[in-house]
């Protein structure tokens, strides 16, 4: 009986680690395991789109990206859900953009623009991109 109670409280333990809000240690290593093109470019849509993993929608809805349905933000079981899903979108808009291009382009050309969480909207999105650092502390 006790072994019953131990499988379970790991299973249950497993599924939650995975529905919750990743650290960015391992999300970027998500990136990299789902062959995202430029994970480093997707790990900083990821913070500006999350306000660094902090946001609303990021810890709800399991939506690293800002990934909208419409003018509706998409919710996903998990984050590793979201990453996979944000993996096949990429994969197919880059095939629509041409490959060779330069990535933080075909970022603009995808539809991510500045707006709120960029303050000023005359400066590119890809400028705060590349602002945002990559280490994981």
């Amino acid at each position: 009986m006790k072994a019953a109670g131990f499988i379970i409280i790991m299973l249950l333990a497993s599924c939650n680690m995975n529905s919750q809000t990743p650290t960015k240690k391992q999300l970027f290593a998500e990136l990299k395991k789902q062959n995202v093109i430029d994970p480093v470019a997707a790990y900083q849509i990821s913070m500006l789109e999350t306000g660094h993993l902090s946001s609303r929608i990021a810890k709800e809805n399991h939506n690293l990206f800002g990934l909208k349905r419409g003018k509706e933000y998409m919710k996903f079981k998990n984050w590793k859900e979201c990453v996979k899903f944000f993996a096949d979108l990429e994969c197919k808009k880059w095939e629509k953009y041409g490959i060779g291009g330069n990535y933080y382009d075909f970022v603009a050309w995808w539809g991510y623009k500045s707006g709120h969480h960029c303050g000023k909207s005359d400066v590119k999105y890809s400028e705060y991109l590349k602002k945002i650092n990559c280490e994981f502390n």
